[in-house]
């Protein structure tokens, strides 16, 4: 009886608990604009199947270049990572990149330093 109210509370406590897990696919998106940069940034990112704990991350940037008032050509950039997911702690870490990301709301902002992303839903 001991060990089957033990086990009933650790199913418990397992449950309870804050982690939030990754789904498969998830977009963020983040536009910025001032006087020099006019900044579209799009995050995605996709759990891999094998694993809860790895995740790619692709990112898409298109800018346009302002000087002396005149705007030039929009640039592309596309760039991809993998990071590990620390549930606990809410954070993609990419150690070979030096980045980390938190997440923020229940999955609906990601913080990349002074960037917040929304949610593309």
């Amino acid at each position: 009886m001991k060990y089957i109210l033990f086990l009933a509370f650790l199913v418990l406590v397992a449950s309870c608990s804050n982690e939030i897990q990754l789904e498969p696919r998830m977009a963020y998106f983040l536009k910025w604009d001032n006087g020099f940069h006019s900044i579209d940034d799009t995050l995605i990112l996709s759990a891999s199947a094998g694993t809860k704990d790895v995740c790619r991350i692709d990112r898409h940037t298109s800018y346009i270049k302002r000087l002396d008032g005149r705007s030039f050509p929009r640039e592309w950039k596309n760039e991809t990572w993998v990071a590990d997911w620390n549930a606990g702690k809410r954070t993609l870490i990419s150690e070979n990149k030096g980045r980390i990301l938190v997440m923020e709301d229940d999955r609906k902002v990601l913080v990349w330093g002074n960037r917040r992303y929304a949610r593309i839903k």
